[in-house]
């Protein structure tokens, strides 16, 4: 089976001194194949690529296009199901302008880095109850001004319960570390916290809506940014064709 999947997302901010560095505007795409062997592992390909462009202010030019290619293996045992999946990430990055406090910059380049992640599930007989847990290591666009990617290790822990065929509410745990480099400027490092639900209408097999509610604590060196805490919601309409 061949699946595609395609995002557009837009965020802004309200207060003009965070939209300069924080307004983003990013496009996906990716396509990944599935081969199922007879002795029920199934073999996956995955190609995905983003496109991203960070800030609003003139005086300093952030974006990001990240290129992933790799191979996943597949399995269920039981009521358990893992999944591996490696490859590499390709970034193509362009950080330059003029910043107060560090002058005029430029942190233009190609990176390509080892990425991947490990999934484990587990499944209630009645197929309504998932638990599950990923750890992850990718290179993806940067929250962090001026840098425009990051390395960021994850590891998320996720609940859901089908209440029918159309409802679904999900718990998810989050931790995540994103480590940031620059020769220019120096580097440094962020860690997030969360806990978050989520509630999921299907309205079919290609065609969902999901509302989400996370709220998050950032702590960061603090010669890259301060930290702080938040609330963020989020409404998404998802098709996969």
């Amino acid at each position: 089976s061949v699946a595609i999947r395609g995002n557009h997302m837009i965020k802004k901010y309200a207060e003009d001194a965070y939209a300069a560095i924080g307004n983003e505007k990013n496009v996906g795409v990716g396509v990944s194949s599935r081969y199922m062997l007879r002795s029920g592992w199934v073999l996956v390909g995955d190609v995905g690529y983003s496109t991203t462009d960070l800030g609003d202010a003139a005086s300093l030019t952030r974006s990001a296009d990240i290129l992933f290619a790799g191979a996943a293996v597949e399995k269920v045992f039981g009521l358990w199901s893992a999944r591996v999946r490696a490859g590499v990430d390709r970034s193509d990055f362009e950080a330059s302008g003029f910043v107060d406090g560090i002058g005029s910059f430029s942190l233009t380049g190609t990176e390509t880095k080892p990425a991947g992640d490990i999934e484990v599930s587990y499944t209630t007989e009645s197929g309504m109850t998932r638990v599950g847990l990923v750890a992850g290591y990718h290179t993806l666009r940067s929250d962090i001004s001026p840098f425009a990617v990051q390395q960021r290790t994850s590891l998320h822990l996720t609940a859901d319960h089908s209440f029918s065929e159309s409802v679904r509410l999900g718990m998810i745990g989050i931790y995540g570390r994103g480590e940031y480099s620059s020769p220019s400027i120096g580097g440094g490092s962020d860690a997030v916290a969360a806990i978050g639900t989520t509630l999921t209408y299907v309205w079919n097999r290609n065609l969902s809506l999901q509302a989400t509610y996370r709220f998050e604590d950032w702590n960061a060196d603090e010669n890259i940014r301060e930290s702080y805490r938040r609330n963020v919601g989020e409404l998404a309409l998802k098709a996969q064709f």
